[in-house]
């Protein structure tokens, strides 16, 4: 008898890790332009 193939387990991963991420080192003008396009599609963190 071959052996059987198991299906890989799904989790539910929190919400946080769900949303692709940004991370923006030195906000000046263009890296408020940046957060504005941003906006909604990633998580973005800015230093």
């Amino acid at each position: 008898m071959p052996p059987v193939s198991m299906p890989a387990p799904t989790f539910a991963r929190p919400r946080a890790f769900r949303q692709p991420r940004l991370l923006i080192v030195g906000c000046g003008d263009v890296g408020q332009r940046v957060v504005r396009e941003l906006h909604g599609r990633l998580r973005v963190r800015a230093l």
